[in-house]
């Protein structure tokens, strides 16, 4: 009974244990939907609304920030569609309420000198007791005692205990290495450089991989352009219309113009794939490679000290 349930329990680990693994390598075999929506309407005083998705495992779990009336609202999505939790993010600070004062105690008054007398509740005006001057309180026989067998510091003490001070002695070792000048900038940046440029090509390399990480996908633009000058709306129409026909196949673009309302209103969307894997791949062959040459240079400088160092002996 006891094996019956520890293989049960085993069995229940390791597929716990195998879940993971597979949601983590999911995770970075399959890319990362990221998605921005933007519209606007055709009313002047309008302002645009914007939403942006990531989405995980071909948007099956996403994470949404949609602009909202009063700020912005964080979403987790399920499927594309269910929502399962909600947060609000940021608000309008016009449309807070601002908080009311907390009442506190009336302040007392301030007695100040030279201020008119408060009167107790006898009746007689409450008078400040005059301040004590420290000098006038008579000196007790043991403290005037002290003062007399204490006498003051005088300029010539000071100065004997002046001339009684005894220079260092400055050996020639000490001289020789406060004399030295630390190495000028240029010397530096010469020195940093002959460090770091082993490492430029793998650096390259990196980075021409890491654009290639990102993937656009879809681009679909619609809009209607109507400027406060008819020229101006013409010019920038034939430009989109222009550049149309060199767009990519994923790239759909339609523009219109209007030439009777100064109001420009439309809806465009942007989606692209972030790939995990080619960032690991790519991180992965330049921390190889960059270790690699590191390596060989510590293992040249190396060689190069234990040569010196027999000649510099003898």
């Amino acid at each position: 009974m006891i094996l019956e349930i520890l293989i049960v329990i085993l069995y229940l680990v390791l597929s716990v244990v195998g879940l993971v693994l597979f949601l983590l390598i999911s995770l970075i075999l399959l890319p990362i939907v990221i998605s921005v929506d933007a519209s606007r309407n055709a009313q002047p005083d309008a302002t645009p609304q914007i939403q942006a998705r990531v989405g995980l495992w071909f948007g099956a779990l996403a994470v949404a920030v949609e602009q909202i009336v009063d700020g912005w609202e964080a979403r987790l999505l399920l499927l594309g569609r269910f929502c399962v939790y909600r947060h609000a993010l940021v608000k309008s600070p016009d449309l807070q309420a601002s908080p009311s004062p907390i009442p506190g105690p009336s302040p007392s008054p301030i007695r100040t000198p030279g201020a008119d007398p408060v009167t107790r509740a006898d009746g007689a005006p409450d008078t400040p007791e005059p301040a004590t001057n420290v000098a006038d309180v008579p000196l007790t026989q043991a403290a005037a005692a002290e003062t007399m067998a204490t006498p003051p510091m005088s300029e010539p003490v000071v100065a004997q205990v002046a001339t009684t001070d005894v220079a260092p002695v400055v050996s020639e070792d000490e001289k020789s290495e406060s004399e030295d000048v630390p190495p000028g900038l240029w010397q530096r940046i010469q020195d940093g450089w002959r460090d770091v440029q082993h490492f430029l090509p793998p650096t390259r390399r990196l980075l021409r991989r890491l654009l290639g990480m990102v993937g656009l996908k879809h681009i679909h633009v619609e809009a209607t352009i109507g400027l406060e000058d008819a020229a101006q709306t013409g010019l920038l129409y034939g430009r989109v219309q222009a550049v149309r026909p060199f767009l990519p196949s994923w790239a759909h673009v339609w523009i219109e113009a209007d030439f009777t309302r100064p109001a420009s209103h439309g809806r465009a969307s942007v989606r692209l794939h972030l790939y995990l894997a080619r960032l690991v791949a790519a991180v992965f062959r330049f921390a190889i490679h960059a270790g690699w040459l590191w390596l060989m240079r510590w293992w040249r400088l190396r060689r190069v000290a234990r040569t010196m160092s027999p000649a510099a002996t003898t």
